[in-house]
């Protein structure tokens, strides 16, 4: 039996959940014996300035090595000092548009974006354009996908239309795109394979669909649908150990999250009652957000371990993992919590507005907002 951690009002309500061992979670404060060690704020850039006033789509941080860190918001790029949070370089990319929230990618020196009907290229070290491949209305890219590349190619993809996937070669030159049947949430790339979650609809209702796509045949391998769940639209695809886990979100039903294998896709498990809006995969452990709480699943079973109430305010933005401890970029906190137990440590409250996504890498701590960036070093 799964064993849960909730909020039930400061009363332990055993009897409705009889057999389930219940461990309540009372406020926002951790072990009593054992003070977590504060949040250190290193340095904050606000891009709110009178030369770039008004409302602004930031990007999740690209850290690009130890030293450097990417942003992208409204119609311009720019390139940071992980350590001093100094400009390196910025430039307007001229589209009157941000980047796509998750068009944002860093390869073969080069940093990647994308508009909804451009592509675009820079090089990481001057900023200066590599190239730009202009989308006319049959190629336009719409949604939260990834910049993928598979060793050769950038693979660009969006929900415009039936979903299409651009390949375009690192010198810019467009090798081929591809029509992929549904509009394209997300993807990974793997061994030859794309691996695709979609917006499809099954009889006039959401559903849960995600396709493995071989791309030299250019043929479908397997695919899973599963009508009423919602779409696996905000957690990128996770690969490991040939298991492949996602959650769905905005069904006409109670949403899960799923394993499935790489090869066959076969449904290993599925975990009923959860809706992923963002999420993480640790080392035994998945954890996710349905807005109103966090939660913790078991990687092998998917039983559901703890479940957390939301400290702050209904949120759907993006966590991450790093030393036993799950960050969660709450809209109005950084929220931290005990991963082992779900326990919420502090809630570190960064400059800024309207929190996006927090990223940790090469001991830093990026948490990007809708017009700045805070960065924190690790405990």
């Amino acid at each position: 039996m799964a064993k849960y951690l909730i909020v039930l009002s400061g009363v332990c309500m055993s009897m409705l959940l009889s057999g389930c061992d219940i461990t309540l979670f009372q406020g926002a404060t951790g072990n009593d014996s054992e003070e977590p060690e504060e949040l250190s704020l290193l340095w904050f850039r606000s891009f709110d300035t009178p030369e770039n006033p008004g409302y602004f789509s930031m990007t999740r941080a690209l850290p690009l090595d130890e030293d450097r860190v990417a942003v992208a918001l409204n119609d311009f790029v720019a390139v940071l000092d992980s350590e001093s949070g100094d400009v390196i370089w910025s430039q307007n990319h001229g589209r009157g548009i941000p980047l796509q929230n998750r068009g944002f990618g860093f390869e073969k020196g080069l940093l990647v974006g994308n508009t909804y009907n451009a592509i675009m290229a820079w090089d990481s070290d001057t900023g200066e354009l590599q190239w730009e491949i202009l989308l006319d209305d049959s190629e336009e890219l719409f949604g939260y996908s990834d910049v993928t590349f598979d060793g050769e190619n950038f693979l660009f993809a969006g929900k415009g239309g039936d979903g299409i996937l651009h390949r375009i070669r690192e010198d810019g030159v467009k090798i081929n795109s591809l029509d992929l049947e549904f509009g394209i949430y997300q993807k990974v790339y793997q061994d030859g394979v794309l691996y695709v979650t979609h917006a499809a609809e099954i009889d006039g209702e959401p559903a849960a669909n995600i396709t493995a796509y071989d791309l030299q045949a250019e043929s479908v391998r397997w695919r899973f649908q599963e009508p009423g769940y919602g779409r696996f639209v905000r957690m990128l695809p996770h690969i490991e150990n040939g298991v492949i886990y996602t959650g769905t979100m905005q069904g006409n039903r109670p949403q899960g999250f799923f394993a499935f294998h790489q090869e066959t896709g076969e449904e290993i498990w599925r975990s009923e009652q959860l809706t992923t809006y963002g999420g993480v995969v640790g080392q035994d452990r998945i954890y996710g957000t349905d807005a109103m709480s966090v939660w913790a699943i078991d990687k092998k079973s998917g039983d559901l371990v703890w479940r957390t109430n939301n400290p702050i305010t209904r949120s759907e933005q993006g966590m991450d993992l790093h030393n036993g401890k799950l960050y969660w970029a709450n809209t109005y906190g950084l929220v931290v919590f005990d991963a082992e137990t779900g326990v919420v440590l502090q809630i570190a409250d960064p400059p800024g507005s309207y929190i996006r996504n927090v990223v940790i890498e090469h001991g830093y701590i990026f948490v990007t907002t809708v017009q700045s960036i805070a960065v924190y070093r690790v405990p």
